[in-house]
């Protein structure tokens, strides 16, 4: 009977700090201002759900620039075709390089003209 009575104490005890205010949960249900900045941030977190949620039904019907980028493959396939350009651009530029220092005199010609 000892625990039950402890119990019973116990939740007496957590029962008038939350009455009294104190605590995090007493300051909560007490302090009207602290519950009113509650609602607002749980308002504007509704608000700005249900905007990303808009935004992204747009971008899954393929509306706006986001919409396009997201559903269009001939977007997807242009971006791969510039980056298969882009590596055999450094590639080539590469391989240039290199018979360049292997050989400079093939691409440099000096012609000394007097007069």
């Amino acid at each position: 009977m000892g625990s039950i009575n402890d119990i019973a104490a116990d939740i007496k005890l957590v029962t008038a700090d939350l009455k009294d205010g104190k605590g995090t949960a007493g300051k909560f249900l007490k302090d009207e201002k602290l519950y009113d900045d509650a609602r607002e941030a749980i308002s504007r977190f509704n608000s700005t759900t249900a905007r990303i949620e808009s935004i992204l039904s747009d971008a899954q019907a393929g509306k706006g620039t986001l919409g396009r980028f997201v559903t269009d493959e001939t977007l997807f396939n242009n971006l791969n075709q510039t980056a298969s350009n882009i590596n055999q651009f450094s590639s080539e530029g590469t391989k240039f390089l290199y018979d360049f220092r292997q050989n400079p005199k093939k691409f440099l010609r000096i012609k000394l003209a007097i007069f």
